[in-house]
């Protein structure tokens, strides 16, 4: 991977993670504005094609066993899935306490089910929409944990059992999560198109623009393919299940799939001629460097967020602010800088800390195949 591509990947990463940021703010009307920021989905989208991307780039040159590979994602997800968790009870209990009102009982219902299945990453799995308490993001870790199994399967596993073990992970993840899928493998795609594509060509700035309006436009003003998304609604019932030979399969909010296809094909023309674009960013260290950091909080962002907001909102209303203040400007700014504040302390001690989740991935493979690796014959 490029210098270029590098950077341009971590600025991309940050801003659509603060992208979901924003949409949850104002989404979850902690505060009397009226305004509305309607593009979370768009942004879970990029986060897609850029995760299959780089998943593509560290089995190409770095993952070379299914060994490495596994042990760095399950190090990847549980250093900011576990943290999540744990702060999410904390503050939602705390929350709780002070405003109960503040809080959805029906995701709250059976706490240690919620929670037990998101660590295992079925939450999504299916008709299941399990959401950990009042961590409504968490869905799409789901969606990745299973991404990066069939990744595995289909790269790793002996020639022979590479079709039918990627075809059992998406059979038991369900079909939501095999429908996208294919954008997430859209940013592999794009991985293995690059060193086709002449980088240094005068037409990269152009194609670079061209894709970033088009992308643009898709998720201001709808895309082509939009009315494939209300047929497709159409032939669900008022719970948002699809009737199938039979059997009822929840289908919900992934009706706007093709909607989503066209947003996520628009911003990997960007990822894919977004070299000269990123060597301005490149041309002031400071920035590179700034844009590093900011990506380093990436994960912790998305998913500390929606519980922070909700607890320092109740904190707040019901402790700190006095009448009259407690939905106004102050109220949004402090929210956003006791969450900003948190975000970064948080993402010291866990998303930066992965190396400690790593070490311990590789004692617990050493444990469970030291016996079949000591029992393996030597070449």
């Amino acid at each position: 991977m490029t210098k270029g591509a590098s950077i341009y990947l971590d600025a991309t990463r940050f801003l659509a993670a603060t992208t979901v940021l924003v949409y949850h703010f104002f989404a979850l009307e902690l505060t009397d504005s009226t305004l509305r920021f309607p593009f979370g989905g768009e942004a879970v989208m990029v986060f897609f094609v850029i995760s299959g991307f780089v998943i593509a780039f560290v089995a190409d040159t770095r993952e070379k066993t299914w060994q490495s590979y596994s042990i760095s994602r399950y190090a990847r997800l549980y250093s900011v899935v576990v943290p999540a968790l744990i702060l999410t009870a904390v503050v939602d209990g705390i929350g709780a306490q002070i405003n109960p009102a503040a809080y959805d009982p029906n995701a709250h219902a059976q706490p240690l089910l919620r929670i037990g299945a998101s660590l295992l990453f079925i939450n999504e799995i299916w008709n299941f929409t399990i959401v950990p308490l009042s961590n409504g993001p968490f869905w799409s870790l789901s969606y990745e944990f299973f991404y990066y199994l069939m990744f595995g399967a289909a790269v790793f596993a002996p020639v022979r059992w590479r079709f039918p073990l990627t075809f059992l992970v998406l059979l038991v993840a369900g079909p939501r999560i095999a429908l996208y899928s294919s954008i997430w493998l859209i940013g592999v795609l794009v991985y293995h198109l690059r060193p086709r594509v002449p980088l240094q060509s005068i037409l990269m700035p152009l194609l670079f623009l061209a894709s970033l309006a088009l992308f643009f436009a898709f998720a201001i003003f709808g895309t082509p393919l939009d009315a494939l998304n209300r047929a497709f609604y159409e032939q669900l019932d008022s719970r948002g299940f699809f009737y199938f030979f039979g059997a009822n399969i929840f289908i919900g909010g992934n009706a706007r799939f093709p909607s989503d296809l066209a947003v996520a094909v628009a911003f990997s023309g960007t990822l894919l001629f977004c070299e000269s674009a990123a060597a301005l960013l490149l041309r002031t260290g400071w920035v590179a460097r700034t844009i590093r950091f900011l990506a380093s909080h990436t994960f912790s962002i998305y998913l500390y967020h929606v519980p922070l907001l909700i607890f320092f909102d109740v904190l707040l209303d019901g402790v700190i602010l006095s009448d009259g203040q407690q939905d106004g400007i102050l109220n949004g700014v402090l929210l956003l800088l006791l969450t900003g504040g948190s975000i970064v302390l948080l993402a010291r001690y866990t998303e930066n800390r992965k190396g400690i989740y790593v070490d311990f991935f590789q004692r617990l493979h050493l444990l469970l195949f030291a016996d079949r690796q000591r029992s393996s014959p030597t070449k």
